[in-house]
């Protein structure tokens, strides 16, 4: 996909509360698979945030509170919105790891001169 060209999805993070265990992850990982529109979801029970990717202008992100609500959990959107592509940046530590093989080597070198 070029920079150019439109995304036809759109990107959510939403706040889930109430989550214990894996199996509470899959279970709202199961509940968000099951709806049509939903190109794809994945929890994170450590975060507690859901990462969620719709097709662009399929529903609005109320019918996907109220679907993780009615599965037992709390839920809420995140600060964090917008396109997925515009989300996907490559920072100094995960571009491709060269940021922390600098960091390792500026840390270690010191070591070697004893």
């Amino acid at each position: 996909m070029t920079p150019t060209e439109p995304s036809n999805s759109e990107f959510f993070s939403l706040d889930i509360g109430g989550m214990t265990c894996a199996s509470c992850v899959s279970r709202v990982e199961k509940a968000l698979d099951k709806i049509p529109w939903v190109k794809a979801a994945t929890v994170n029970l450590a975060t507690e945030q859901a990462r969620v990717r719709i097709k662009r202008g399929a529903s609005s992100l109320a019918e996907i509170i109220a679907l993780i609500k009615k599965t037992g959990y709390e839920a809420k959107e995140s600060s964090v919105r917008g396109d997925l592509d515009q989300k996907i940046a490559k920072s100094f530590w995960a571009a491709d790891g060269l940021g922390r093989v600098a960091l390792s080597f500026l840390l270690s070198a010191p070591s070697s001169y004893l």
